[in-house]
């Protein structure tokens, strides 16, 4: 080595030192900014590692992740994590523009050119004060509502309709079709008079006259 090498040795040094690969190693998840133990050389195990994900979005990498890490400066002391990724598990073949969020179950958000793509491995949950869709919807699958609903428009039943407590109808209330209507354990109400337990005035003994129901 000649005397500019050694020179110019620690600066060379630092240089190569200040962009790395690495092995993630251990993840905690629990500070301020999420902290890794990364091994960049073989051997060199650093904790600590800040991990500088962009504002919005934090991910807890799985076992088995790279990374990409710069020591400011070319010291190691002064390491960051830039990015962390795991190439097992990233969806692969997307279009032009296309993104998407995945993790290592199979979840995914997937932004396509002409829909967003929601996958779920077994459940979606919505939890918000209101939430308003402008759309038409269509559901593949049975649907339970644990409230009021309110049909500010016309409803149309293709199949059987089994209430369990009193139908009530401010415009009157018109059945029609083959079957007509059939309630079994329930009441309809029309102007205050029950389907079930109504009577007639005006019948007579031995005479087709009734009166209307009460």
């Amino acid at each position: 080595m000649n005397d500019w090498q050694r020179l110019t040795s620690p600066l060379r040094r630092r240089i190569k030192q200040m962009l790395s690969r690495a092995i993630g190693r251990l993840v905690d998840p629990s500070t301020l900014l999420q902290t890794l133990q990364l091994e960049l050389f073989k051997g060199e195990v650093l904790d600590n590692i800040e991990h500088l994900e962009g504002y919005g979005r934090t991910a807890h990498p799985p076992a088995g992740f790279e990374a990409l890490t710069a020591s400011l400066g070319g010291d190691r002391s002064h390491t960051v994590c830039l990015a962390a990724i795991h190439r097992q598990f990233r969806v692969r073949n997307l279009a032009q523009g296309e993104q998407v969020l995945y993790d290592d179950l199979g979840n995914v958000i997937w932004f396509k050119r002409d829909r967003i793509l929601i996958s779920a491995v077994d459940h979606v949950e919505v939890n918000a004060p209101t939430c308003n869709i402008t759309s038409t919807t269509t559901h593949d699958g049975d649907m339970t509502i644990n409230g009021d609903l309110q049909v500010n428009g016309n409803t149309t039943i293709n199949g059987m309709l089994t209430v369990s407590q009193l139908i009530t109808g401010q415009d009157g209330l018109a059945i029609s079709g083959a079957s007509g209507a059939t309630v079994t354990g329930g009441d309809i109400n029309a102007d205050g008079i029950s389907l079930k337990t109504h009577v007639h005035g005006g019948v007579q003994a031995g005479s087709d006259n009734t009166g209307g129901p009460q």
